[in-house]
């Protein structure tokens, strides 16, 4: 018997971090805007990227980095927004790299704190201020390291603000106070994505946070600013590699929405 086969599946939404728990997780190519933290608790999970797989019991993988991920076993997919202080620290202990294989030592400190998630439940600011000392080792380095453009925080925040509703381009050239190319460069440049698909990532995690809310996926769909809910789900798979009912196959037939704990929707 498999030494996890007793820790529970869950879900944790918070407004920087998700974290999902579950058994036997296999998901398709997929991307997302989210750096990750892969936790394997029996077997190695896998990673397979750029036509090449790796393994690994704790892996932290850059964000928007195509990817298929599998675990055989009890498994953590912790997700960081890449703009939060810690994705931004993350960023610059990655550098160039697209993953990092974790240390034992650092592995170890992670599932024990799984543990203590499972038994209390913790703040946003604690799991964050937990992560940044288990990860990273230098925080004057990363600090020296990171500078975001003030323009693009705006647009990023008013994107946020508006994320379930319309947004006209325009709109972000008035608070950006920036030219239609220019604006749009920028924008790539600081976050990695076109302005456009960084919306639609904002609006996919609403969609997630309407249903597990107890809306349906229609219902979803449209409170999130699809245009229906087919689009959502494709967008979803793309997303993140499996279809909305897929991720709640992944809890058993015991698990119900009343066990996802959600903070700050």
């Amino acid at each position: 018997m498999r030494v996890s086969t007793c820790l529970p599946q869950f879900l944790k939404l918070y407004s920087e971090i998700v974290i999902f728990a579950g058994h036997d997780v296999a998901t398709r190519l997929h991307s997302h805007h989210a750096l990750e933290i892969i936790l394997s608790f029996d077997s190695n999970a896998t990673v397979h990227a750029d036509g090449f797989d790796y393994e690994g019991k704790g892996i932290l993988l850059k964000e928007d980095i195509e990817h298929a991920t599998r675990s055989d076993g009890f498994a953590v997919f912790i997700c960081i927004s890449p703009e939060s202080t810690l994705g931004k620290r993350l960023k610059v202990v990655l550098r160039k790299e697209k993953l990092l294989i974790l240390s034992s030592k650092t592995v170890k400190q992670l599932k024990n704190y799984v543990g203590e998630l499972i038994a209390n439940e913790h703040s946003e600011k604690e799991i964050i201020s937990f992560l940044t000392n288990a990860l990273i080792q230098d925080i004057t380095f990363v600090e020296e390291n990171y500078t975001q453009d003030i323009r693009i925080k705006n647009v990023l925040d008013h994107i946020l603000c508006n994320s379930n509703k319309p947004i006209e381009f325009k709109e972000l050239l008035e608070i950006a106070f920036l030219s239609d190319g220019r604006l749009s460069h920028l924008f790539k440049k600081e976050i990695g994505i076109p302005i456009r698909k960084y919306i639609l990532w904002c609006r996919v995690q609403q969609g997630i946070r309407y249903f597990l809310a107890g809306h349906t996926l229609t219902q979803a769909a449209h409170l999130a600013g699809f245009s229906d809910v087919s689009h959502l789900t494709r967008t979803f798979v793309k997303t993140f590699g499996m279809s909305p009912s897929q991720l709640l196959r992944n809890f058993s037939s015991k698990v119900s929405r009343t066990d996802v704990l959600m903070t700050n929707v």
